[in-house]
């Protein structure tokens, strides 16, 4: 899903997994990133990512910067509600800090 971008960072020498929505800068790569809305496989690979992190005890950094979830018919069909809520369920149980940043919308 490329509206969801992950990845692993390092500021001062400690490392860290990083998750965030990313819009477009024009129209196109709005089209391309669905406007920043991830569909359910973007949760899904957030999870892969989280999961990641936790085994190997990386701290999660998220950036928020989207409107919501993709609110068509195709993400539900395809399970967008249950990816939410598994995300939510497993991120409970991390034992790595996870922190939240809001960057816009």
């Amino acid at each position: 899903d490329p509206a969801l971008v992950c990845g692993i960072g390092s500021i001062d020498g400690t490392s860290f997994m990083f998750i965030g929505h990313q819009m477009g800068r024009n129209t196109k790569e709005n089209i391309y990133r669905n406007f920043g809305m991830s569909q359910p496989n973007g949760y899904r690979k957030a999870l892969r990512f989280m999961r990641h992190a936790d085994k190997f005890g990386l701290p999660i950094i998220t950036f928020v910067d989207t409107p919501g979830a993709y609110a068509g018919k195709n993400a539900e069909e395809l399970g967008q509600g249950e990816a939410i809520a598994l995300n939510l369920r497993e991120m409970f149980g991390f034992r790595v800090p996870i922190i939240s940043v809001v960057i816009g919308e």
